[in-house]
């Protein structure tokens, strides 16, 4: 990781801007080779979901953010966070969109004012659409920070890529999320024929005891790991807000 940093620095340290100025594009690729791109539909396709973190995380005593890694069931591979709220916007990516590759501080992009900006996530959609992703936390928001996603928001406007700057989520949502998250892996996952059947079953709302009482698994946790997995993948409905429970009502259909 600091090998990378340091060739980032080294790469921006050597740009020579020419005659006009531009906003360039840095990364690293899997082989720590450094290079760059002016931001313009040149950008488009390259492969910023391969790239390896620009920037290096530093752990210390005290720290308030609490850097890991989020397993991505989209990608099937570790994704690093530096902090709780960019936890939390990975496992609701996840959820609602079907990313097959992303990527964490992707790229250092040189604005052509000379300043520069890491940001939190590149991923890739199964419908090849790009999203370029920042996390900041609403009431951190300044007028330095609201420039700079200014500035990236129109970088992708003119590369083509969707902007995301993701700020809060609601909390009865997060904690049902946290909940079903624990179940997104393919090991929960039933057939296909079990699939249909549970989907056939639940063609009208039913409530999870219902439907547990209905799948007969030898014992219940089995039959819980099909249900939350299914509505992790939204192939379930439920309503996402409501604290999850017993009588929570679930239907097939995917969740808007």
């Amino acid at each position: 990781m600091e090998r990378v940093t340091v060739a980032l620095r080294a790469a921006l340290n050597n740009w020579s801007e020419g005659s006009m100025p531009r906003d360039v594009l840095f990364w690293a690729d899997p082989e720590v080779r450094i290079h760059s791109v002016e931001a313009t539909v040149l950008a488009t396709t390259l492969p910023f979901e391969t790239a390896l973190p620009a920037r290096e995380g530093t752990n210390y005593p005290g720290r308030l953010n609490h850097a890991g890694y989020y397993w991505f069931a989209g990608s099937n591979r570790h994704v690093r966070h530096e902090s709780m709220l960019e936890y939390t916007a990975l496992m609701w990516l996840d959820y609602t969109h079907q990313i097959r590759s992303i990527a964490a501080q992707p790229m250092v992009i040189r604005f052509r004012d000379g300043t520069t900006h890491v940001p939190d996530f590149f991923a890739v959609e199964r419908s090849e659409r790009r999203l370029l992703i920042d996390v900041h936390p609403v009431d951190l928001m300044d007028d330095i920070a609201v420039a700079q996603f200014d500035k990236t928001g129109a970088i992708c406007r003119r590369v083509g890529w969707t902007y995301m700057l993701l700020t809060e989520f609601r909390t009865g949502f997060v904690n049902n999320l946290e909940w079903l998250a624990a179940y997104r892996h393919p090991r929960y996952a039933p057939t296909s024929d079990l699939t249909e059947a549970v989907c056939q079953f639940a063609a009208r709302a039913t409530s999870l005891d219902e439907a547990l009482a209905w799948l007969k698994t030898a014992y219940p946790a089995a039959g819980m790991g099909v249900l939350y997995n299914l509505m992790w993948q939204r192939v379930l409905s439920f309503s996402e807000d409501v604290p999850l429970s017993w009588s929570t009502k679930v239907w097939a259909g995917r969740t808007a």
